[in-house]
C-alpha cells in the first residue's frame, strides 16, 4: 500500500476487468495503455476531465493493492503476496498523485506507456480465466453490486457441467444509478 492511497473500491472493479480482459486477450502481462481514453472508449464514457480523474485514482488505487493468499495447517501458516501490477509508465494524465506530484517513472519500462501485471497475478488469469462480455461490464459499470452478481452468475454458469438456463431476473441497487434492464442484459 502506498501512504495516502485508499484501496480499490466500488466502481474500480470495471478498471480492473478491463485489464485483465486486454491482458487475456493479448496472452500479455504488458498492457500498453497511451490514455485514460481508451479505457473510457472503451467503456462507452466521455473523455472528461471528471471521468480522466476518476480513471487515474482507480488506477492508483489498484496499482498499489496486492492480494494476500493465505493458507493455514496445523503447524504453520503460509502467505503469497501478490501486488496485481508490477510495473507502469503511465501518461502524464495518469501520473498525477493525489496529492498533486507526479509519479516518477520507471526507466525500466522503456518507451511504451502502459503497465505490467504482476507474474503470478497474470498466470493466475490465464490458468483461470472465465470469459467475460466487455458489454456486460460496460452496462453494468456504475453498479458494482449488479456487476458483482452478474459476474457470479457468469462464472457460475462456464463452471457448470450444462448448458444454463437463466430466468428473468431483476436487480435493484438502491444507488440511484443506472441497473440494466432484462432487455439489456439479454442483447449481451
Amino acid at each position: 500500500m502506498i501512504d495516502g492511497v485508499d484501496i480499490p473500491f466500488g466502481t474500480d472493479r470495471s478498471l480492473l476487468h478491463w485489464m485483465t480482459h486486454r491482458a487475456v486477450v493479448t496472452k500479455s502481462p504488458f498492457i500498453p495503455m497511451s490514455s485514460a481514453s481508451e479505457y473510457l472508449r472503451d467503456m462507452g464514457m466521455a473523455s472528461s476531465g471528471q471521468n480522466i480523474k476518476r480513471v487515474r485514482e482507480a488506477f492508483q488505487r489498484i496499482a498499489s493493492f496486492a492480494l494476500v493468499v493465505q493458507r493455514d495447517s496445523g503447524s504453520q501458516t503460509e502467505q503469497l503476496i501478490m501486488p496485481i501490477i508490477r510495473a507502469a509508465k503511465m501518461p502524464l494524465s495518469m501520473r498525477t498523485t493525489s496529492k498533486g506530484s507526479q509519479m516518477p517513472l520507471l526507466a525500466t519500462m522503456g518507451d511504451e506507456q502502459g503497465f505490467t501485471l504482476d507474474d503470478a497475478v497474470f498466470r493466475e488469469f490465464m490458468q483461470h480465466h472465465v470469459p467475460t462480455l466487455a458489454k456486460m461490464i460496460e452496462v453494468t459499470r456504475e453498479s458494482p453490486q449488479t456487476q458483482d452478481c452478474m459476474l457470479f452468475l457468469q462464472w457460475r454458469s462456464f463452471a457448470a457441467r450444462s448448458k444454463p438456463v437463466f430466468l428473468g431476473i431483476h436487480f435493484d441497487s438502491n444507488s440511484g444509478t443506472k441497473t440494466p434492464t432484462l432487455g439489456e442484459l439479454k442483447s449481451l
